[in-house]
This record gives C-alpha cells, structure tokens and sequence, in this order.
C-alpha cells in the first residue's frame, strides 16, 4: 500500500527526517509513536504532500507520488486530518456534511446538527473535522493525534468512530498519537521513532501499559 524509502526531510536548514523507510500494508493500522521532536507528524506531512522530501522516494499501491502534489494526492484517496483540523466557521454542521455530499443518516449522527462550527467546543470540532474525512473512504487515512485537545470522552468516540468506519474495509491508516492509552483497542502495529529515524518497527502492544518501557523506548537506560 505505502512504501517510503530512505525519506530525508525538513524545514529550511533543519534537518527531521533521517534515511527514514517505513511501509504500511492494506487494513493495517500503524501508529507512529516517540518523543516530541522525533518527526512523527512530519513523515504524515511527507505522506500527504504537505512538505517535499529532500531526498528518497513515497510509492502508493506501487506508483511513485514523490512528486505528486497535494491536490493530486486527494484525488489518489489520500485523507489527512491534521492537529486542530479546520473547519468553516460560518457553517453549519449539516451543511459541512452537505460539502462532502453526505447522506441525511450521516447528517443525523451530529447532536449539534444546526450549530455553527464557530460555536462548537474544541473536541466537537475535531471531531467533525475527522468525520468529514471519513466520509470519503479513503484508502490511505492519514491522522494527526486524534485525541489532542479534546476530552478523553470524545477521544474514545473519535477513535470507535473511525474503527467503525474502516471495518471490514482494506483502508490502510497510518496515525500519529501522545495518548497511547488509546492505542491498544485501535492499532494493529506499533513503529517507534527516534530522532528522525525508526528506532523499533514492532513494539508489542502490551508494552504500551508498561510506563518504564515506554520511557526506556523513548529516551534510552
């Protein structure tokens, strides 16, 4: 599904991304854990197109989109829900919908259905920001740390919200998140970063409960 190979990148003069290959399989949820600063969100930015890779080479179902640009990447079934995604203000939640030509079913799953986004709390409109991603079906779903900033209560619906989605579905999701108490019951794989590199590509699930682990993983003895 996606292949990237030796991923060098950054911003201006400073270097992120080190000779980074990682690849995510079709069904497969990947969650890219670490330390703030080790690049996770910027190998989602490579992905989606957002930044340009210095060097090395992005391949989705076997075509090379390294030089693809966003928009081209959208229409490839890419869907990407970055941190505090960006909603219409002035719109409605039904009219949100309506944009994305949903369905009057989708539309009633919203309690706040005629509000204004503008006047949504924090976690409720990031969690229609997620919705509307959704609702394209992506084959490659691209998130952000779904769970940043809002309550743990709406996490926990954002994250059954989206298994619920792609289930039963080939939907590869690759998702970056600080929270990992919610990852046990969400991600299939678990790839540590460091530095701008891939420090385990494996991490068994249960040690994401084990505090001493995680920290031994993430910042060494």
């Amino acid at each position: 599904m996606l292949l990237l190979t030796n991923i060098t990148a950054g911003y201006g003069m400073k270097q992120v991304l080190h000779n980074l290959s990682l690849e995510v399989s079709a069904g497969e949820i990947t969650a890219l854990i670490g330390p703030n600063g080790a690049g996770k969100s910027t190998v989602l930015k490579i992905v989606a197109g957002v930044l340009k890779p210095i060097a090395g080479s992005i391949m989705l179902d076997g075509r090379d989109i390294t030089l693809l640009q966003t928009f081209q990447r959208f229409h490839l079934s890419i869907g990407y829900v970055m941190q505090n995604a960006p909603v219409f203000n002035s719109l409605t939640v039904a009219e949100h919908i309506r944009l994305i030509k949903g369905s009057k079913e989708q539309c009633n799953r919203h309690s706040a259905l005629w509000k204004t986004a503008g006047v949504l709390s924090g976690g409720e409109r990031h969690r229609l920001a997620v919705e509307l991603v959704l609702q394209r079906q992506s084959k490659l779903l691209l998130l952000d740390e779904p769970s940043a900033g809002v309550s743990p209560g709406i996490a926990v619906e954002i994250y059954q919200r989206i298994k619920e989605q792609i289930r039963g579905t080939d939907t590869a999701v690759l998702v970056v998140e600080q929270n990992l108490q919610f990852l046990p019951d969400f991600a299939t794989r678990i790839v540590v970063m460091r530095n701008g590199e891939i420090f385990k590509n494996n991490l068994p699930l249960d040690q994401l409960k084990n505090t001493e682990t995680i920290f031994k993983t993430f910042y060494g003895e």
